[in-house]
């Protein structure tokens, strides 16, 4: 209840809105943004760079930073969620589903892929069936990135109440077996690091919030666990 605290977390919510906004493509969601004055605004734009490539916002205000990779994205949708069910007021909670649809839709329509402007799904964010369960390439990701996919599902379907967000959510645990990738998605070898630890508990606890299906919360309870 204090309100300097407030303030701050509607500020960081709609800086989270505004970096969905501010790309031009619906759905893409930017990794930063740089106004005039800040270091580096009008360098190396559309160029590839490390962390990605820089482009002018289509109203002029601003350059934002593209290759918008799965752990953003771990990020949004934990604070929509966490805002959503702790502060919003109903404009607010009408804001938030909007945006968080807006997300989500890009994703299914590009089958499971965050796509930049240029049209080419970005490095990482990546929850495409075929390539989780089927390539090896993706075999150290397959646990975490089934984890995040779940988990932002439910939140969707959380914060506007369309059913089809379960159905998907319930396809990919049927045919595609997400629910059993996430009973160890932590996997012991040479890619772990505190980071998977920060994004799958970042992931766990919207998808045990809004889970309430007995025998997927057991599923989800072992990979946590684990």
């Amino acid at each position: 209840k204090d309100k300097k605290v407030l303030e701050a977390a509607r500020r960081t919510m709609n800086a989270c809105a505004l970096l969905t906004k501010i790309t031009g493509k619906k759905g893409f969601t930017a990794r930063a943004v740089r106004y005039e004055g800040d270091e580096g605004y009008g360098e190396n734009l559309d160029m590839q760079i490390d962390g990605g490539e820089w482009h002018k916002a289509p109203d002029g205000s601003c350059e934002w930073l593209g290759e918008t990779s799965s752990d953003e994205m771990t990020g949004h949708y934990f604070a929509y969620g966490i805002y959503f069910d702790l502060v919003a007021d109903k404009k607010e909670k009408k804001k938030i589903a909007q945006v968080v649809k807006t997300i989500t839709d890009h994703i299914l329509e590009n089958n499971f892929h965050l796509c930049d402007v240029d049209g080419i799904p970005t490095t990482w964010a990546n929850w495409e069936p075929e390539l989780l369960n089927n390539d090896d390439r993706w075999f150290f990701e397959r646990g975490t990135n089934s984890l995040e996919i779940l988990s932002f599902l439910k939140t969707t379907y959380h914060v506007t109440g369309e059913e089809k967000y379960n159905e998907v959510f319930d396809m990919l645990i049927k045919k595609y077996h997400y629910a059993m990738n996430c009973m160890q998605y932590k996997c012991e070898d040479g890619h772990v690091a505190h980071i998977d630890d920060q994004l799958d508990f970042t992931n766990i606890y919207p998808l045990l919030m809004y889970t309430d299906c007995p025998a997927q919360r057991e599923v989800f309870n072992m990979g946590l666990t684990h």
